[in-house]
């Protein structure tokens, strides 16, 4: 069985296609039980193995009663393509957006050579 998983020419593969792969050159009495053991005892399979999770089901958000922050600002690094989100109030002013700006992407990313935006009135005011 080394051979036909272990073996770097195998590659590890799977239970079934293991069992396949054996079963063109030999067999023996409950062959079929044995391959799914040799193969869940493989070290090198259960440490690259990758875990099972079961996914949440996806539903919808409850929205919040509180009307404090209904926006939200979006600062993209487009070198890392690191993405910084902070919810702002509906009214949030240039000032306010400079002091998150610095306070959220300065600190990791230094000073910008340029800075895009999508040309909303709130941000082309002065700062």
């Amino acid at each position: 069985m080394y051979e036909y998983h272990d073996a770097p020419t195998a590659g590890h593969p799977g239970r079934e296609k293991t069992y396949v792969l054996l079963t063109r050159d030999f067999y023996w009495n409950h062959q079929y039980k044995w391959v799914p053991k040799y193969v869940r005892a493989c070290e090198m399979c259960q440490r690259v193995k990758p875990a099972v999770f079961s996914q949440a089901p996806l539903q919808s958000l409850p929205t919040p009663d509180s009307k404090r922050r209904t926006g939200v600002v979006v600062f993209v690094d487009r070198l890392s393509k690191m993405v910084h989100l902070a919810a702002v109030p509906a009214e949030v002013t240039a000032v306010q957006t400079a002091r998150l700006f610095v306070d959220m992407v300065f600190k990791h990313h230094g000073m910008l050579l340029d800075i895009v935006s999508d040309r909303d009135p709130r941000f082309t005011a002065r700062f």
